[in-house]
């Protein structure tokens, strides 16, 4: 009777032991949703994801896609071919990128909508001082020549702002702000000299409203201009702890 429960206490006991190793050596979800075995990959391989996810991470403006992107990172942190000594510099770096670039998303997408919202109403305005001022200007010299001053530097202005906001370099971003700054003084002037002129100008909502936009585009540092060459700023920043990031993931134990 012996002899019979020897082998099935063996066959029980090596199955004890395969089901503690599957355990121990089970997938790590992977950000799609596919079983991602870190225990596995090579340094090579979690080089690559690791790149992939940051690229992604960094390009991305779904909210959804980023945290997707951190969730294969914070697998991947967990690599036995990482080097153990920097595991909380790479987790703290995480944290750090993953925060930053939500808040910068959803940041940038307030400030566009802002920006839009500015530039139509300058437009609005600036169509509405054409309707009022033209078929005045045309009889009156003085008239015309403030008019045609006041149209050719808010035309430019406006061709300034487009670069802004098109601009991937602080610098450029911060050489158009002050441009604009400059310019937005001329326009602001000529606009009261001309509201002197023609009365229906000083209390019409579209023209009061476009003036008020360009206040709020070029103000210092809080303007919408400024906020936006400060929201570069930090996805620079950004940049700079990503590719912190991506030297930790390329350290080996």
């Amino acid at each position: 009777m012996r002899s019979k429960l020897i082998p099935l206490l063996l066959i029980f006991v090596v199955g004890v032991i395969f089901w503690s190793l599957r355990e121990t050596r089970s997938p790590t979800p992977h950000a799609d949703g596919v079983s991602l075995d870190v225990g596995r990959l090579t340094a090579v391989e979690v080089n690559r994801q690791a790149r992939s996810a940051l690229d992604e991470m960094m390009n991305s403006e779904q909210p959804d896609q980023i945290r997707k992107a951190a969730a294969l990172l914070k697998s991947l942190l967990k690599a036995p071919v990482l080097n153990k000594a920097d595991a909380a510099q790479r987790q703290a770096l995480l944290s750090q990128l993953e925060l930053g670039r939500l808040t910068w998303v959803s940041q940038h997408q307030s400030l566009v909508q802002e920006r839009d919202k500015l530039i139509a109403a300058m437009h609005q305005g600036d169509m509405a001082m054409e309707m009022l001022v033209a078929p005045m200007a045309g009889t009156d010299p003085y008239l015309s020549g403030v008019y045609d001053q006041y149209k050719r530097y808010s035309e430019t202005l406006g061709l300034v702002s487009k670069g802004l906001f098109a601009a991937q370099n602080v610098a450029e971003m911060q050489h158009a702000l002050v441009r604009m700054q400059g310019m937005a003084a001329t326009v602001q002037d000529n606009a009261r000299v001309l509201a002197l002129e023609v009365a229906t100008l000083r209390e019409h909502a579209q023209v009061k409203a476009g003036a008020e936009a360009l206040t709020q585009l070029i103000k210092p540092d809080q303007g919408c201009a400024a906020r936006w060459v400060l929201l570069q700023q930090q996805q620079n920043q950004l940049a700079s702890l990503a590719l912190q990031l991506t030297d930790l993931f390329q350290t080996r134990a």
